[in-house]
């Protein structure tokens, strides 16, 4: 018998060790996944937050008639101004402007009862509907894949660039011309701006307008979609014009395969000279401008071909890079 009753206890023992074992891992995994959720509601809140160093308007928002312009509290630039920019505060000042337009630095603003945001902009309305000073750049860019392309776009637009022309290349993959941002853009020479592009392309004109409002510039770029190269050069070709290429150094006395030589790539600061009013950029894919064939439509329009140097670089850093230079003696030279 008392055998039994220590047996017993024993059990009693360790099935309560065990029923303290298992509420502890419990506990100890609910806190877990309440850290990772809450980590993962952090990143994606962090994700949709689009920082605004100016609130842009459409032009259609604005009018001559009226001197206050409504954003209703639903808005996602409303919701923005409430939740980072007052808080508590009843009342600020902003600053706005209108894509491709003007800008005001001081928009008197207030939220109404109904959670809506009124923009007085009074008689600064007719100042708010010129049109804005283009960027004295153009860029010509092989096509990406379309996940780093969606992140370049507003790189772009923040940077600043005139006309865009995404162009296909014989290193880059035909199939990105299948991406879901660019499928109803027809594949033309010309220039068509994207606000008037249907469906997909409202989504190509919001990641410029993002940029556009982090830089607080008001002009974003118009696009054009090419099959190639050589119908990009024809496309943005334009008179007083400074062209560079972008590709790697070689070193002295680089030939090509077929025997040919290539001029070896300079700084980008070589040859600006203040005679030219805007600069054509070519910036090319991950595997660079074919050899010799691309190059040599470069050399055939009058390019220059430019480097950052002996480092191998990813196209979006080789791109923010040299639209950054080229923006610096762009300004140096006014």
């Amino acid at each position: 018998s008392v055998q039994r009753v220590t047996l017993r206890a024993v059990c009693a023992t360790t099935l309560m060790r065990c029923m303290m074992w298992f509420v502890l891992c419990s506990i100890r995994g609910v806190l877990s996944m309440s850290i990772v959720v809450r980590r993962v509601r952090q990143v994606n809140f962090r994700g949709k937050v689009r920082m605004m160093n100016r609130l842009l308007l459409e032009l259609g928002e604005v009018s001559t008639s009226t001197e206050t312009t409504i954003l209703s509290a639903q808005d996602r630039r409303t919701q923005y101004v409430r939740k980072f920019i007052w808080r508590e505060k009843i009342g600020e000042s902003l600053r706005i402007g209108v894509v491709d337009h003007g800008n005001l630095d001081d928009c008197i603003a207030h939220l109404q009862n109904d959670g809506s945001l009124a923009l007085a902009t009074g008689e600064h309305t007719k100042v708010l509907l010129k049109k804005a000073q283009r960027p004295r750049l153009d860029l010509i860019l092989a096509l990406p894949p379309p996940l780093r392309l969606k992140r370049m776009l507003p790189i772009i637009s923040m940077l600043g660039v005139d006309r865009l022309f995404l162009c296909g290349s014989k290193q880059s993959d035909k199939t990105y011309f299948g991406s879901i941002l660019l499928r109803n853009l027809p594949r033309v020479g010309g220039i068509g701006r994207i606000a008037d592009a249907q469906n997909s392309t409202g989504e190509l004109r919001s990641l410029f307008i993002e940029g556009a409002e982090q830089s607080g510039f008001t002009a974003i770029p118009t696009l054009a979609l090419c099959s190639n190269l050589r119908t990009a050069l024809t496309s943005a070709k334009q008179q007083n014009t400074l062209q560079l290429a972008a590709h790697p150094d070689r070193g002295p006395n680089y030939s090509f395969d077929d025997g040919s030589s290539m001029p070896r790539p300079q700084s980008v600061n070589h040859f600006f000279d203040s005679s030219m009013n805007k600069v054509l950029l070519a910036v090319g894919p991950e595997r660079g401008w074919h050899e010799p064939s691309e190059i040599q439509y470069f050399i055939e329009y009058g390019f220059h071909l430019v480097t950052l140097g002996p480092r191998t670089l990813r196209t979006d850093v080789a791109l923010t890079s040299l639209l950054a230079l080229v923006h610096d003696r762009l300004l140096f030279m006014q």
